[in-house]
Protein backbone atom coordinates (compact mmCIF):
# COMPACT_ATOMS: atom_id res chain seq x y z
CA UNK A 1 0.00 0.00 0.00
CA UNK A 2 1.18 3.58 -0.53
CA UNK A 3 2.54 5.75 1.99
CA UNK A 4 -0.86 7.44 3.22
CA UNK A 5 1.33 10.63 5.12
CA UNK A 6 2.55 12.46 1.64
CA UNK A 7 -1.68 12.94 1.55
CA UNK A 8 -1.38 14.19 4.57
CA UNK A 9 1.38 16.66 4.15
CA UNK A 10 -0.72 17.80 1.24
CA UNK A 11 -3.85 18.25 3.38
CA UNK A 12 -1.70 20.39 5.92
CA UNK A 13 -1.58 23.13 3.14
CA UNK A 14 -5.20 22.76 2.05
CA UNK A 15 -7.15 26.51 3.00
CA UNK A 16 -9.99 26.57 5.08
CA UNK A 17 -13.04 24.86 3.31
CA UNK A 18 -10.97 22.82 1.02
CA UNK A 19 -12.82 19.96 -0.66
CA UNK A 20 -11.28 16.02 -0.42
CA UNK A 21 -12.94 12.87 -1.29
CA UNK A 22 -12.08 9.53 -2.65
CA UNK A 23 -13.53 10.21 -6.27
CA UNK A 24 -10.79 12.53 -7.46
CA UNK A 25 -10.09 16.13 -7.72
CA UNK A 26 -12.45 17.37 -10.10
CA UNK A 27 -13.39 20.29 -7.15
CA UNK A 28 -9.86 21.04 -5.99
CA UNK A 29 -8.63 24.66 -6.67
CA UNK A 30 -5.41 24.85 -5.28
CA UNK A 31 -1.86 22.83 -5.98
CA UNK A 32 -2.33 20.57 -2.61
CA UNK A 33 -5.89 19.70 -3.57
CA UNK A 34 -5.35 18.26 -6.30
CA UNK A 35 -1.76 16.50 -5.24
CA UNK A 36 -4.09 14.53 -2.61
CA UNK A 37 -7.03 14.00 -5.08
CA UNK A 38 -4.02 12.01 -7.03
CA UNK A 39 -3.72 10.12 -3.89
CA UNK A 40 -7.39 8.60 -4.31
CA UNK A 41 -7.69 8.10 -8.08
CA UNK A 42 -9.55 5.32 -8.82
CA UNK A 43 -11.23 4.63 -5.41
CA UNK A 44 -14.57 5.80 -7.65
CA UNK A 45 -17.06 3.92 -5.59
CA UNK A 46 -15.16 4.97 -1.52
CA UNK A 47 -15.63 1.52 -0.92
CA UNK A 48 -12.01 0.71 -1.84
CA UNK A 49 -9.93 -0.24 1.86
CA UNK A 50 -7.21 2.09 0.95
CA UNK A 51 -9.44 4.86 0.30
CA UNK A 52 -11.70 4.26 3.42
CA UNK A 53 -8.45 3.90 5.68
CA UNK A 54 -7.03 6.83 4.02
CA UNK A 55 -10.35 8.91 4.99
CA UNK A 56 -10.20 7.78 8.48
CA UNK A 57 -6.42 8.76 8.77
CA UNK A 58 -7.02 12.51 7.63
CA UNK A 59 -10.53 12.42 9.39
CA UNK A 60 -8.80 11.70 12.81
CA UNK A 61 -5.83 13.88 12.81
CA UNK A 62 -7.85 17.01 10.90
CA UNK A 63 -11.07 16.19 12.86
CA UNK A 64 -12.96 19.35 12.50
CA UNK A 65 -12.04 19.61 8.75
CA UNK A 66 -13.63 15.74 8.27
CA UNK A 67 -13.40 14.73 4.66
CA UNK A 68 -15.97 16.89 3.35
CA UNK A 69 -17.11 20.36 2.74
CA UNK A 70 -17.62 21.76 6.11
CA UNK A 71 -19.45 24.34 4.49
CA UNK A 72 -21.93 22.47 2.48
CA UNK A 73 -22.91 19.89 5.37
CA UNK A 74 -23.27 22.89 7.49
CA UNK A 75 -26.01 24.39 5.08
CA UNK A 76 -27.69 21.67 4.06
CA UNK A 77 -27.64 18.98 7.69
CA UNK A 78 -26.96 22.07 10.56
CA UNK A 79 -28.41 19.74 13.13
CA UNK A 80 -25.20 17.55 12.51
CA UNK A 81 -22.89 19.61 14.49
CA UNK A 82 -22.52 16.17 17.44
CA UNK A 83 -22.70 19.18 19.99
CA UNK A 84 -24.10 17.25 22.73
CA UNK A 85 -23.33 19.99 25.48
CA UNK A 86 -25.53 22.08 23.10
CA UNK A 87 -28.30 20.06 23.25
CA UNK A 88 -28.17 18.60 26.89
CA UNK A 89 -28.27 22.47 27.67
CA UNK A 90 -31.62 23.07 27.01
CA UNK A 91 -32.92 20.05 29.24
CA UNK A 92 -35.39 21.78 31.53
CA UNK A 93 -35.70 20.53 35.43
CA UNK A 94 -38.93 18.30 34.76
CA UNK A 95 -36.78 16.81 31.49
CA UNK A 96 -33.80 15.68 34.33
CA UNK A 97 -36.36 14.71 37.36
CA UNK A 98 -37.59 12.22 34.50
CA UNK A 99 -34.05 11.60 33.99
CA UNK A 100 -33.17 10.64 37.55
CA UNK A 101 -36.28 8.47 37.99
CA UNK A 102 -35.04 6.53 35.29
CA UNK A 103 -31.67 6.45 36.63
CA UNK A 104 -33.13 5.54 40.30
CA UNK A 105 -35.06 2.61 38.54
CA UNK A 106 -32.29 1.17 36.98
CA UNK A 107 -30.48 1.14 39.82
CA UNK A 108 -33.24 -0.38 41.72
CA UNK A 109 -33.62 -3.33 39.08
CA UNK A 110 -29.84 -4.01 38.89
CA UNK A 111 -30.40 -4.90 42.94
CA UNK A 112 -33.50 -6.69 43.25
CA UNK A 113 -33.08 -10.58 44.07
CA UNK A 114 -34.62 -12.96 41.78
CA UNK A 115 -34.73 -16.84 41.50
CA UNK A 116 -32.62 -17.55 38.48
CA UNK A 117 -35.51 -19.11 36.33
CA UNK A 118 -37.65 -15.77 36.89
CA UNK A 119 -34.58 -13.89 35.92
CA UNK A 120 -33.77 -16.36 32.49
CA UNK A 121 -37.50 -15.75 32.29
CA UNK A 122 -37.68 -11.58 32.03
CA UNK A 123 -34.28 -11.66 29.60
CA UNK A 124 -36.06 -14.18 27.39
CA UNK A 125 -39.53 -12.31 26.99
CA UNK A 126 -37.66 -8.67 26.78
CA UNK A 127 -35.26 -10.22 24.29
CA UNK A 128 -38.31 -11.58 22.13
CA UNK A 129 -40.76 -8.56 22.86
CA UNK A 130 -38.18 -5.91 21.21
CA UNK A 131 -37.76 -8.33 18.36
CA UNK A 132 -40.83 -8.23 17.76
CA UNK A 133 -41.09 -4.62 18.49
CA UNK A 134 -38.78 -2.75 16.31
CA UNK A 135 -38.99 -5.36 13.04
CA UNK A 136 -43.15 -4.29 13.46
CA UNK A 137 -41.98 -0.95 13.42
CA UNK A 138 -40.56 -1.72 9.80
CA UNK A 139 -44.03 -3.58 9.02
CA UNK A 140 -43.53 -6.95 10.18
CA UNK A 141 -46.70 -8.40 10.98
CA UNK A 142 -45.95 -11.33 12.94
CA UNK A 143 -47.19 -11.55 16.72
CA UNK A 144 -45.49 -11.71 20.16
CA UNK A 145 -46.62 -15.83 20.25
CA UNK A 146 -45.11 -16.23 16.94
CA UNK A 147 -41.74 -14.03 17.33
CA UNK A 148 -41.63 -16.55 20.86
CA UNK A 149 -42.10 -19.35 18.52
CA UNK A 150 -39.23 -18.28 16.01
CA UNK A 151 -37.09 -17.74 19.25
CA UNK A 152 -37.51 -21.35 20.45
CA UNK A 153 -36.98 -22.83 17.67
CA UNK A 154 -41.18 -24.43 17.61
CA UNK A 155 -42.18 -21.74 15.00
CA UNK A 156 -41.55 -22.82 10.99
CA UNK A 157 -43.65 -20.25 8.59
CA UNK A 158 -44.91 -20.91 5.23
CA UNK A 159 -42.56 -19.86 2.20
CA UNK A 160 -44.83 -16.85 2.01
CA UNK A 161 -44.01 -15.33 5.14
CA UNK A 162 -40.46 -16.68 5.23
CA UNK A 163 -38.90 -13.34 4.65
CA UNK A 164 -40.74 -12.10 7.69
CA UNK A 165 -39.06 -15.16 9.66
CA UNK A 166 -36.07 -13.80 8.36
CA UNK A 167 -36.06 -10.52 9.62
CA UNK A 168 -36.92 -11.60 13.14
CA UNK A 169 -34.04 -14.12 13.06
CA UNK A 170 -31.99 -11.24 12.15
CA UNK A 171 -32.70 -9.37 14.52
CA UNK A 172 -32.63 -12.27 17.51
CA UNK A 173 -28.81 -12.95 15.88
CA UNK A 174 -27.59 -9.23 16.30
CA UNK A 175 -29.04 -8.70 19.79
CA UNK A 176 -27.12 -12.38 21.01
CA UNK A 177 -23.51 -10.47 19.36
CA UNK A 178 -24.41 -7.76 21.05
CA UNK A 179 -24.35 -9.52 24.59
CA UNK A 180 -21.57 -11.38 23.64
CA UNK A 181 -19.58 -8.69 24.11
CA UNK A 182 -20.50 -7.68 27.59
CA UNK A 183 -18.17 -7.51 29.72
CA UNK A 184 -15.53 -6.18 27.24
CA UNK A 185 -14.00 -2.53 26.79
CA UNK A 186 -17.06 -0.63 24.75
CA UNK A 187 -16.08 -1.00 20.78
CA UNK A 188 -18.80 1.30 19.03
CA UNK A 189 -16.70 1.14 15.69
CA UNK A 190 -17.38 1.77 11.71
CA UNK A 191 -16.70 -1.57 11.40
CA UNK A 192 -19.18 -2.89 14.06
CA UNK A 193 -22.23 -0.57 12.46
CA UNK A 194 -21.49 -1.82 9.13
CA UNK A 195 -21.59 -5.53 10.84
CA UNK A 196 -25.09 -5.04 12.32
CA UNK A 197 -26.32 -3.57 9.40
CA UNK A 198 -25.52 -6.44 7.49
CA UNK A 199 -26.67 -8.72 10.15
CA UNK A 200 -30.03 -7.20 9.72
CA UNK A 201 -30.07 -6.98 6.09
CA UNK A 202 -28.87 -10.36 5.91
CA UNK A 203 -30.72 -13.04 3.28
CA UNK A 204 -33.06 -10.37 2.47
CA UNK A 205 -31.78 -9.84 -1.23
CA UNK A 206 -35.76 -10.19 -2.66
CA UNK A 207 -36.70 -7.70 -0.55
CA UNK A 208 -33.96 -4.79 -1.00
CA UNK A 209 -33.50 -2.16 -3.72
CA UNK A 210 -30.84 -3.48 -6.97
CA UNK A 211 -28.10 -0.47 -5.51
CA UNK A 212 -28.48 -1.87 -1.57
CA UNK A 213 -25.53 -3.61 -0.09
CA UNK A 214 -25.51 -4.75 3.20
CA UNK A 215 -22.99 -3.29 5.29
CA UNK A 216 -22.44 -1.07 3.07
CA UNK A 217 -22.40 2.97 2.89
CA UNK A 218 -25.61 4.09 -0.33
CA UNK A 219 -23.80 5.46 -3.15
CA UNK A 220 -26.69 7.08 -4.11
CA UNK A 221 -28.45 10.09 -2.96
CA UNK A 222 -31.61 8.64 -0.48
CA UNK A 223 -33.78 9.66 2.35
CA UNK A 224 -36.92 8.74 4.03
CA UNK A 225 -40.20 10.62 3.53
CA UNK A 226 -39.50 14.70 2.75
CA UNK A 227 -35.75 14.29 4.54
CA UNK A 228 -32.93 13.79 2.54
CA UNK A 229 -29.90 12.36 4.22
CA UNK A 230 -26.48 13.90 3.54
CA UNK A 231 -24.48 13.31 0.11
CA UNK A 232 -23.31 9.73 -0.38
CA UNK A 233 -19.51 11.15 -0.23
CA UNK A 234 -20.15 12.56 2.85
CA UNK A 235 -21.55 9.31 4.75
CA UNK A 236 -18.42 7.61 5.76
CA UNK A 237 -16.73 10.59 6.90
CA UNK A 238 -19.83 11.07 8.98
CA UNK A 239 -20.23 7.78 10.80
CA UNK A 240 -16.40 8.13 12.00
CA UNK A 241 -17.66 11.77 13.88
CA UNK A 242 -20.60 9.50 15.16
CA UNK A 243 -18.67 6.85 16.71
CA UNK A 244 -16.15 9.32 18.35
CA UNK A 245 -19.22 11.30 19.14
CA UNK A 246 -21.13 8.22 20.44
CA UNK A 247 -18.44 5.61 21.57
CA UNK A 248 -17.24 7.05 24.60
CA UNK A 249 -18.99 5.64 27.81
CA UNK A 250 -19.13 7.54 30.98
CA UNK A 251 -18.93 4.98 33.70
CA UNK A 252 -20.57 6.05 36.70
CA UNK A 253 -22.84 9.08 34.98
CA UNK A 254 -25.95 6.83 33.73
CA UNK A 255 -27.94 9.44 33.15
CA UNK A 256 -25.58 10.73 30.16
CA UNK A 257 -25.34 7.36 28.64
CA UNK A 258 -29.04 7.36 28.55
CA UNK A 259 -28.95 10.57 26.74
CA UNK A 260 -25.88 9.30 24.87
CA UNK A 261 -28.12 6.34 23.53
CA UNK A 262 -31.08 8.29 22.66
CA UNK A 263 -29.34 11.08 20.70
CA UNK A 264 -26.98 8.32 18.99
CA UNK A 265 -30.54 6.50 17.77
CA UNK A 266 -31.46 9.69 16.13
CA UNK A 267 -28.17 10.85 14.75
CA UNK A 268 -27.67 7.62 13.49
CA UNK A 269 -31.34 7.93 11.76
CA UNK A 270 -30.31 11.48 10.68
CA UNK A 271 -26.95 10.50 8.83
CA UNK A 272 -28.55 7.52 7.25
CA UNK A 273 -25.97 6.06 6.07
CA UNK A 274 -27.42 2.83 4.24
CA UNK A 275 -29.73 2.08 1.67
CA UNK A 276 -31.78 0.48 4.05
CA UNK A 277 -32.49 -0.68 7.60
CA UNK A 278 -30.98 2.37 8.74
CA UNK A 279 -34.41 2.10 11.72
CA UNK A 280 -33.36 -1.07 13.19
CA UNK A 281 -29.43 -0.58 13.14
CA UNK A 282 -30.20 2.94 15.61
CA UNK A 283 -32.34 1.12 17.31
CA UNK A 284 -29.94 -1.92 17.87
CA UNK A 285 -26.72 0.89 18.38
CA UNK A 286 -28.84 2.61 21.39
CA UNK A 287 -29.35 -0.96 22.59
CA UNK A 288 -25.98 -1.03 22.53
CA UNK A 289 -24.94 1.49 24.04
CA UNK A 290 -27.81 1.04 26.96
CA UNK A 291 -26.64 -2.18 28.04
CA UNK A 292 -22.60 -1.15 27.88
CA UNK A 293 -23.13 1.37 30.31
CA UNK A 294 -24.89 -1.26 32.73
CA UNK A 295 -28.78 -1.06 31.97
CA UNK A 296 -29.82 -4.66 32.34
CA UNK A 297 -31.07 -6.03 29.48
CA UNK A 298 -34.88 -6.52 30.20
CA UNK A 299 -34.47 -2.56 31.15
CA UNK A 300 -32.37 -1.78 27.68
CA UNK A 301 -35.53 -3.75 25.27
CA UNK A 302 -38.24 -0.80 27.03
CA UNK A 303 -37.15 2.22 24.95
CA UNK A 304 -38.18 0.03 21.35
CA UNK A 305 -41.01 -1.22 23.21
CA UNK A 306 -42.45 2.14 23.88
CA UNK A 307 -41.49 3.28 20.50
CA UNK A 308 -43.55 0.77 18.79
CA UNK A 309 -46.15 0.95 21.43
CA UNK A 310 -47.12 4.50 20.34
CA UNK A 311 -45.30 3.93 16.43
CA UNK A 312 -47.51 7.02 14.34
CA UNK A 313 -46.01 9.61 17.29
CA UNK A 314 -42.51 8.20 17.27
CA UNK A 315 -42.48 8.51 13.35
CA UNK A 316 -44.28 11.70 14.33
CA UNK A 317 -41.31 12.95 16.50
CA UNK A 318 -38.92 11.46 13.93
CA UNK A 319 -40.15 13.88 11.30
CA UNK A 320 -40.36 17.03 13.83
CA UNK A 321 -36.68 16.03 14.67
CA UNK A 322 -35.70 16.06 10.65
CA UNK A 323 -37.59 18.60 9.92
CA UNK A 324 -36.50 21.28 12.21
CA UNK A 325 -33.30 19.84 13.29
CA UNK A 326 -34.12 19.92 17.14
CA UNK A 327 -33.35 16.59 19.30
CA UNK A 328 -35.00 17.87 22.40
CA UNK A 329 -38.67 16.49 21.39
CA UNK A 330 -37.36 13.30 20.78
CA UNK A 331 -35.61 13.27 23.89
CA UNK A 332 -38.64 13.87 26.00
CA UNK A 333 -40.42 11.80 23.87
CA UNK A 334 -37.98 8.65 24.68
CA UNK A 335 -37.63 9.49 28.15
CA UNK A 336 -41.00 9.59 29.38
CA UNK A 337 -41.83 6.22 27.73
CA UNK A 338 -38.74 4.88 29.19
CA UNK A 339 -39.71 5.41 32.36
CA UNK A 340 -43.19 4.31 31.89
CA UNK A 341 -41.50 1.37 30.63
CA UNK A 342 -39.32 1.20 34.01
CA UNK A 343 -42.13 1.51 36.43
CA UNK A 344 -44.13 -1.40 34.68
CA UNK A 345 -41.21 -3.13 34.49
CA UNK A 346 -40.63 -3.05 38.58
CA UNK A 347 -44.34 -3.80 38.73
CA UNK A 348 -43.66 -7.11 37.40
CA UNK A 349 -40.35 -7.92 39.21
CA UNK A 350 -42.47 -6.63 42.69
CA UNK A 351 -45.10 -9.31 41.70
CA UNK A 352 -42.83 -12.23 41.24
CA UNK A 353 -40.97 -11.24 44.89
CA UNK A 354 -44.26 -11.08 46.52
CA UNK A 355 -45.54 -14.02 44.80
CA UNK A 356 -42.32 -15.59 46.64
CA UNK A 357 -42.74 -14.35 50.06
CA UNK A 358 -46.34 -14.50 50.26
CA UNK A 359 -45.97 -18.78 49.41
CA UNK A 360 -43.13 -18.82 51.83
CA UNK A 361 -45.50 -16.76 54.50
CA UNK A 362 -48.48 -19.07 53.65
CA UNK A 363 -46.28 -22.31 54.17
CA UNK A 364 -44.92 -20.84 57.86
CA UNK A 365 -48.43 -19.68 59.10
CA UNK A 366 -50.27 -22.96 58.07
CA UNK A 367 -49.60 -26.52 59.46
CA UNK A 368 -48.68 -29.42 56.51
CA UNK A 369 -49.56 -32.49 58.35
CA UNK A 370 -52.93 -33.75 56.93
CA UNK A 371 -54.99 -33.69 54.05
CA UNK A 372 -56.98 -31.07 55.05
CA UNK A 373 -54.34 -28.77 55.95
CA UNK A 374 -52.33 -29.21 52.65
CA UNK A 375 -56.00 -28.49 51.10
CA UNK A 376 -56.02 -24.99 52.89
CA UNK A 377 -53.07 -24.11 51.55
CA UNK A 378 -53.57 -24.75 48.12
CA UNK A 379 -56.82 -22.63 48.78
CA UNK A 380 -55.03 -19.39 50.34
CA UNK A 381 -52.32 -19.92 46.99
CA UNK A 382 -54.97 -19.93 44.66
CA UNK A 383 -57.68 -17.05 46.12
CA UNK A 384 -56.92 -13.69 44.25
CA UNK A 385 -56.16 -10.22 46.49
CA UNK A 386 -59.67 -9.19 45.15
CA UNK A 387 -63.06 -10.34 46.38
CA UNK A 388 -64.47 -13.44 44.79
CA UNK A 389 -67.76 -15.14 45.30
CA UNK A 390 -67.46 -18.61 47.23
CA UNK A 391 -69.74 -19.90 44.77
CA UNK A 392 -66.98 -19.24 41.76
CA UNK A 393 -64.07 -20.75 44.17
CA UNK A 394 -63.76 -24.23 42.32
CA UNK A 395 -63.75 -22.62 39.36
CA UNK A 396 -60.49 -20.74 39.78
CA UNK A 397 -58.30 -24.53 39.32
CA UNK A 398 -58.47 -27.56 38.63
CA UNK A 399 -57.07 -28.44 42.03
CA UNK A 400 -59.95 -26.27 43.33
CA UNK A 401 -62.50 -27.95 41.35
CA UNK A 402 -60.95 -31.64 43.11
CA UNK A 403 -60.89 -29.98 46.35
CA UNK A 404 -64.39 -28.32 46.72
CA UNK A 405 -66.69 -29.94 42.92
CA UNK A 406 -69.71 -27.14 42.86
CA UNK A 407 -69.71 -26.11 46.20
CA UNK A 408 -72.34 -28.38 47.15
CA UNK A 409 -73.16 -30.92 50.09
CA UNK A 410 -70.66 -32.03 52.32
CA UNK A 411 -67.70 -30.36 49.90
CA UNK A 412 -69.46 -26.86 50.97
CA UNK A 413 -69.24 -27.25 54.17
CA UNK A 414 -65.25 -28.37 53.94
CA UNK A 415 -64.92 -24.71 52.39
CA UNK A 416 -66.79 -22.95 55.01
CA UNK A 417 -64.08 -24.69 57.33
CA UNK A 418 -61.44 -24.32 55.77
CA UNK A 419 -62.19 -20.27 54.86
CA UNK A 420 -63.34 -19.92 58.88
CA UNK A 421 -59.57 -21.49 60.13
CA UNK A 422 -57.88 -19.26 57.76
CA UNK A 423 -59.78 -16.14 58.44
CA UNK A 424 -58.51 -17.10 62.09
CA UNK A 425 -55.28 -17.21 60.95
CA UNK A 426 -55.93 -13.56 59.93
CA UNK A 427 -55.09 -14.79 55.91
CA UNK A 428 -58.22 -14.37 54.11
CA UNK A 429 -60.82 -11.52 54.57
CA UNK A 430 -64.62 -12.28 54.63
CA UNK A 431 -67.70 -9.58 53.44
CA UNK A 432 -71.26 -11.62 54.03
CA UNK A 433 -71.96 -14.73 54.04
CA UNK A 434 -70.35 -15.07 50.28
CA UNK A 435 -67.40 -12.98 49.42
CA UNK A 436 -63.89 -13.62 49.97
CA UNK A 437 -60.30 -12.41 48.97
CA UNK A 438 -56.46 -13.60 50.41
CA UNK A 439 -54.75 -10.65 52.29
CA UNK A 440 -51.63 -10.38 50.58
CA UNK A 441 -51.56 -6.98 51.54
CA UNK A 442 -50.20 -7.96 55.45
CA UNK A 443 -46.79 -8.60 53.11
CA UNK A 444 -46.11 -5.33 52.16
CA UNK A 445 -44.40 -3.01 54.88
CA UNK A 446 -46.09 0.32 53.71
CA UNK A 447 -49.09 -0.69 51.62
CA UNK A 448 -51.11 1.92 49.56
CA UNK A 449 -54.55 2.50 50.48
CA UNK A 450 -56.70 0.65 48.91
CA UNK A 451 -59.79 0.11 47.83
CA UNK A 452 -61.58 -3.36 46.99
CA UNK A 453 -64.57 -3.17 44.47
CA UNK A 454 -66.61 -6.51 43.97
Amino acid sequence: MTDPWPALQDLAELPDGGWVTPSGPERANTRSAARIGSHFRGQKDGRNPYGCAMQRIITRHFGDTMVADRKLICETHPHLDFDLQRIIGKLVWSDWLTLGECCSKIDHICGVPLAPHVAEQLHRLSLIRGTQATTAIEGNTLSEEQVQGIHDGSLKLPPSQAYMQREVENIIVAHNRILQGLGQPENLSVDFIRDLNRQVLKDLGGLLEDHVVPGEFSTKPHGVANYRAPRPEFLEALSVRFVETFGQRHEAEMASNIIRAVLAHLYFVWIHPFGDGNGRTGRLIEHYILVHSGVPTPAAHLLVHHYNKTRSLYQAELRKASDTGEALGFIRYALGGFADGLRSHIEVIQQHQLDVAWRDYIHERCPHKTETDKRRIDLMLTLPVEWINRRDIPLLSARMGAHYGLGTGARSKAMTRDINKLRELKLVETSGRNRVRARREIMLACPRPRTYTS
